[in-house]
Parts: C-alpha cells; structure tokens; sequence
C-alpha cells in the first residue's frame, strides 16, 4: 500500500498582534496548507490550536471568522454577481440579515473606508466590471474592513501593480501599527524584507528557519528557502572578503522564478542562477561585467550600473529590455551586499512580468471592447430598423411606379443602403474579439477592414489601395483580433502622412518546402520611422505621437500575431515611408 505522504509536519508556531510575518518557501513547501490550517479549512491529523491561551476543540472556517482570522485567497474569490457594498456585508456572521438590510446598506460607509486608502472605486458597480488588479484590492480590503486580528495574503501582494502595492505596504503598516498581526506569503523576497518582523522558512511541510528578520539578510533567504548548495571553483580568490561571503553562504537560487545576480565591487558577475543564464547572455565562468551581461541592451545595463551607485536598495519597474529576438518587460532591484560596513558587492533581482504585464492590457482592452461591442450593438439595432421601413417603401415604389427613370434612382438608394448595411455589420464583426477561431478569408478580411477606414483616409487625404492575392488565401484566426491589428497598423500609416498620401495594401502566399504562410503587405509614403527607434516599436508605451498616447497599439498587436505563430516585422523603405510585414500560418485545405 502506498504510504500517504504528509503536508505538514512538526509544526509549532505563533502570532502575535503588532506583528508582521513572512513565510518564504518552493511551491509545495506547504506554505498554503499551513495558511488554511489556521483559518479552520484544513484539520490537522494531530495535535491542536490554540487562541489566547485557550484551546479551540471545535474549529473550523465560520469559527475562524468568528475569531477575527481572514485570508485572502490567491485565487481571489470575489463574487462578480455583487457589488463592492455587498461583498463588504456579505460574511458567514450575519448571512441571515444580508438580504434584509441590503437595500439600508450604508454604502457612503464603504465609499469613504476606501478613499481613506486613497482607493477611489465605486461601491456601487459590480465585482465583475473591475479588472482583475482591482478585484484584489477588493478582496484584500473586504478582510480588512472585517477589523481582523490576523490577515492572511497568500501570494496576492505579486499580482498588484506598484501602485497598488504602495497602498497595500503602507495599510499592512498601519495594521501593525493598531496591534493587527499580518502573515504574508510572497516570493518578493526585497518588499517582505522590509515588511516584515519576523520570519518563516518552510521545506517539505516542515519549517526549517524561525527568527527575526534582523538576523537573516535576503541572500541567506534565498540559500535557505529555494536554494541547494552550489560548490565555488576551488581556483577563486579566496582571500578577498567577496569570496569569503560567498564560500560562506556556498549558493544561488537555481530554480527562482526570476533572475538573480551577485556581482563584485568591479561589477563582475560571480554567481548566477538558471533563468538568468537563460535570459542573459552569461557564460559559465560567471567573470563577464554587467554591461558584456546586458551586451543586447545597453541602456538597461547603464540603469543597473546608475542604481548600484546609489549604495543602496533601489528598484525600478517596467524596464523593457531585448532578449533572444524577444522584448520583454521587467522588474529591476538592487540589493547592496555588506560585510560588516564594507560595501562588496550587490545583489541584482530580475523579474520577468511580460505575460503580467500582456495580461493586464488584455482585461483593459477587453473591457473596453466589451463596452464598445454593447454601445455598436445598440447602434446597428437602431439604425436597422428604420432601413427596414426604407427598403419596404422603396419595394412598394419599385411596383408602383414605371417611370424608368425613377427605377433608376431607386436602385441607386438600394445601393446605397446595402454599402450601411455592410459597415454597420463589419463594424460589429470588429468588436467580437475573444479565443474563438475560425477559417477567415483574408481577401474578405482586408476588404471589410478597408470599408471601416475609408472614411478616416478621405478626411486626411490619403487613398486606400487594396490589390487582392489567391482567393484561396486562408488562415486559422481569430478575426476580430487580426482586424484589430490590421485597423491600429493602417491608422498609424495613415497619422504618418503629411499631406495626400497613398497606402498600398495587398497579400500573397509564400510557399517553402516545410510550410506555407500568407504575408499581409501595408506600404505607405509617411514619413517613415527612425533607423534608431524600428526595434523599439514593439514595447509597450513607445509612441512617436503626442503624450496622450498610451503607445500600446503595436505592443498588443504584437501580442496576438505572435500567439497565432505569426510574426510582424517593419522597415524603411525608399525614398520615404515604411513597410510592414505580417506572416501568418496558412489554413489547411
């Protein structure tokens, strides 16, 4: 029989109120299952619980709450179906009273609990209209506002933006401040440092590490919580202090989840981990400066060498950098490494938060096209109706009336009507984006597309020219989502015109032994983009247009030409203007 394997085991541990607490560990350390052993939804095979001294027999979820002790889950568990106000008063304590008095709610209560955060929401709006960010600042101040005696944020902190988190950093000091005990489990080894009173390391269900956070620095965090022993070349230099501290500690974080550095005080790279070796360009000796590191991205590597002057914890965030024909977004910290009051050198996290980063302008894009697809919707409904009644009429005149002439013009109106029936219909067929794919005719697609923008080209003077290529030209899209990437790209050739332009536009099927692929060919007589700036137009917040542009449009178009396996490439062409390049799979037959 196979042996059950324990989550948990011989742990003994206390919390007390004006405390901050970390737990760091791997994923399956049994970090989670600790945290719903205390709020009551996991029961121990053996041993017991105890609050102020008293031993609780009978425990479980509602009890827990009863206590004082919340968790904020990190698979955030709003109800989208209600609103903020209703999430507040909607607990297992009184369930009983919730539909009687939620229409007495006091929800100026929950607006000016919240502004007191500097967390400007509406209470009123259902969980369901936030992006998932605020979703958990609702969840989080939901426990809050239940006056906790104990907060749990199980991985929730790492879904924030910077923002967010300066608001949850100074909150959770305020709840210590008033004798609150918050738990925080967290890979941000940096931001729970400075947190954080004491702290917990957990291995295998067991907790190796307890003690104050004064008596561990976050390198021996990394060594104790993720990391095994790596041996130090016996041929290093021994004798300085660098080497000492490293033969001391003996180890990196292998399987971090992000990358991590240590550099000496010449800035040379002594020890690093995998994923940075996966990213960088770091050979095995580890004895490169930072700059041969960043060798692909020298801006940044001036950033790093900028903030390690600083001789002192700094960070920055949403840095774009190019790795392995990739651009990528990420967070940097720099962590000076000290023996005794000598500076030796310093610690260097990476963080990877593209796919963060990516997912967070989805839910903002989607929001807005959900909105959009609504209010097109109530258009087409509206406008539909009364060409209805201006068909039917025209009908009963085409029978009523013989004069040739007349029946002319007549067929000119039907004409005329079914060119507004197309573009309300391309028009909503622009706003259904989402997962679902479909076989999509690119010479039907370009043409819708083209219908959308003649208006916006006429108002500027420039004239669309759409050549078609085989009529058999397929591909597996999603053809909301290319229209949209088609519709930013033809704008932005548009908006880069001075004067009457021209824009040619035309597709064909490029055959090679392994694969086929369908290229989408824009070409305009813009002014053109600089030789300089080509390989950053991919990153989110380039623009070359005024401040109010988010510059997020080539980004996302990126995004989704690349998850259908496709690429998207740009180039100066002579004398002037700029060519782009789409390549997408060709369906099968």
């Amino acid at each position: 029989m196979k042996e059950n394997k324990l989550a948990l085991r011989n742990i003994s541990v206390s919390f007390c109120g004006g405390k901050v607490y970390s737990i760091f560990g791997e994923h399956g350390s049994g970090k989670t299952t600790l945290c719903k052993t205390i709020i009551g939804e996991n029961k121990p095979a053996e041993g017991s619980l105890h609050f102020e001294g008293r031993e609780l027999k009978k425990y479980n979820l509602r009890k827990s709450k009863e206590l004082g002790l919340f968790e904020v889950d990190q698979r955030i568990l709003c109800p989208d179906n209600l609103s903020i106000s209703d999430y507040f008063f909607l607990t297992d304590l009184h369930l009983s009273n919730w539909m009687h008095n939620r229409n007495k709610i006091n929800r100026k209560k929950v607006r000016d609990f919240l502004l007191s955060y500097d967390i400007n929401l509406n209470p009123d709006k259902l969980i369901s209209s936030f992006s998932f960010q605020q979703k958990v600042i609702i969840d989080i101040f939901q426990k809050i506002y239940m006056n906790p005696e104990l907060l749990i944020l199980d991985e929730t902190i790492e879904k924030l933006s910077q923002e967010y988190k300066e608001i949850v950093f100074s909150t959770i000091e305020s709840l210590k401040a008033e004798g609150h005990a918050v738990l925080i489990v967290t890979h941000d080894i940096h931001e729970a440092h400075k947190l954080s009173d004491r702290i917990l390391i957990m291995r295998n269900g067991e907790i190796i590490f307890r003690d104050s956070i004064r008596s561990i620095d976050e390198i021996s965090i990394i060594r104790m919580a993720y990391t095994q022993a790596l041996s130090i070349s016996d041929k290093a230099d021994t004798n300085t202090n660098f080497y000492s501290l490293l033969k001391f500690n003996q180890a990196i974080l292998e399987e971090l989840p992000i990358s991590l550095m240590v550099i000496d005080a010449n800035n040379i790279v002594r020890i690093s981990n995998a994923y940075a070796r996966t990213l960088f360009a770091i050979n095995e000796l580890n004895n490169q400066s930072i700059s041969e590191v960043m060798s692909e991205n020298p801006e940044v590597a001036e950033l790093i060498i900028e903030m390690i002057r600083k001789d002192r914890v700094c960070s920055k965030q949403e840095i774009s950098i190019h790795v392995k024909d990739m651009f990528r977004i990420v967070n940097i910290t720099i962590c000076p490494v000290q023996d005794n009051t000598v500076k030796i050198g310093n610690l260097i996290f990476i963080d990877d938060v593209s796919e963060h980063e990516f997912l967070r302008q989805q839910i903002i894009q989607s929001d807005k096209y959900a909105s959009l697809g609504i209010f097109t919707s109530g258009i087409a409904h509206e406008i539909n109706n009364p060409l209805e009644i201006i068909i039917n009429c025209l009908d009963y005149l085409n029978i009523n009336i013989h004069n040739d002439d007349f029946k002319k013009k007549i067929h000119y109106i039907e004409e005329e009507i079914d060119r507004i029936s197309g573009i309300i219909k391309n028009l909503s067929s622009y706003t259904q984006l989402g997962e679902k794919t479909s076989r999509v005719s690119i010479n039907k697609l370009l043409t819708e597309m083209i219908d959308l923008l003649k208006p916006y080209s006429s108002t500027h003077n420039t004239v669309l020219r759409y050549y078609p290529g085989n009529e058999n030209a397929y591909t597996n899209i999603n053809s909301g989502e290319i229209k949209q990437v088609l519709l930013n790209i033809v704008k932005n050739s548009i908006d880069a015109i001075e004067g009457n332009g021209e824009i040619i536009i035309f597709d064909k099927i490029e055959r090679t032994e392994n694969e086929d692929n369908l290229l989408i060919v824009v070409e305009d007589n813009g002014i053109g983009i600089p030789d300089s700036e080509i390989k950053d137009i991919y990153l989110p917040f380039y623009s070359t247009k005024n401040q109010e542009n988010m510059g997020l449009g080539l980004y996302i178009s990126y995004q989704i030409v690349n998850k259908y396996k496709g690429v998207i490439l740009f180039e100066n062409i002579a004398p002037k203007g700029t060519r782009c390049i789409i390549k997408l799979p060709m369906a099968e037959r």
